[in-house]
């Protein structure tokens, strides 16, 4: 298993993806939360194709924490079956050309999730 990894869910609003990503890392269930939209979300839904605007929000966090991270979006996401819409991934790091990696720099991948506390 990843030592890290990122969990993607969407919700209708900005307001709710915002509550979302806060509940989370307020609780230390994510060590980072961060949201792109809004964004176009085509799916299946009620015997049809649907297309509605959504928001995304992705968590940073050691994978020891998803139970966590999964009860808490279950409980906090107004969609009426929010663990449909939680998707798992390992965390890369990755160096970009043309950014400075030492080892303070803020862009540095997963730096966060390795120095906070209660985050190792």
């Amino acid at each position: 298993m990843a030592e890290h990894i990122v969990v993607l869910t969407t919700t209708d609003t900005a307001e709710g993806a915002s509550t979302l990503a806060r509940a989370a890392v307020e609780a230390r269930a994510a060590a980072c939360a961060q949201i792109d939209g809004p964004i176009r979300s085509v799916y299946w839904w009620d015997g049809a194709v649907q297309e509605e605007q959504e928001w995304r929000v992705s968590y940073k966090l050691p994978a020891a924490k998803y139970a966590e991270l999964e009860a808490l979006i279950k409980r906090v996401h107004t969609y009426r079956h929010p663990g449909d819409h939680l998707h798992r991934h390992p965390a890369r790091q990755r160096r970009v050309p043309g950014l400075a990696h030492h080892r303070n720099h803020p862009r540095r991948a997963a730096v966060g999730l390795r120095r906070l506390p209660g985050f190792v």
